[in-house]
């Protein structure tokens, strides 16, 4: 779903094109963070920041509006990849905020956090220009 998002277009689309361009075999290899690398060898997105700890708030403040797609290695990150769960940022002219693949609620019961505010100084994270395709 943060690709769909990043990308402007629904899941089925973006699902299609990642089985066209032969970069997953199928939509349930999405369900390993290993297939996220894959993905983002091949669209042409930059890499802005790479595995740092730090807040985004300083670095999407100074990026430009547009939709980043990012990745927190602070959180369950499996099997040594440098991969965890993937979200996408929209920053426009009224500010910014983050978007996860599991509706960015909180386990904490009564308590509902967006995934901003759940990322924190201590969690790197890896960044992409914003999609201009």
């Amino acid at each position: 779903m943060a690709f769909s998002r990043v990308l402007g277009v629904g899941v089925n689309p973006v699902l299609n094109l990642f089985i066209a361009k032969g970069w997953i075999p199928n939509a349930a290899a999405l369900q390993h963070d290993n297939a996220i690398a894959t993905l983002l060898a091949g669209l042409p997105l930059p890499r802005i920041a790479t595995d740092e700890a730090l807040s985004l708030r300083p670095l999407i403040s100074t990026g430009e509006q547009g939709r980043y797609f990012a990745v927190n290695t602070g959180i369950n990150n499996f099997g040594g990849t440098g991969i965890g769960p993937a979200f996408e940022i929209t920053k426009n002219a009224t500010g910014w905020t983050a978007y996860a693949n599991n509706s960015e609620k909180s386990t904490a019961v009564g308590e509902t956090r967006t995934y901003v505010n759940r990322i924190s100084t201590g969690n790197h994270i890896s960044v992409w220009e914003p999609a201009t395709f």
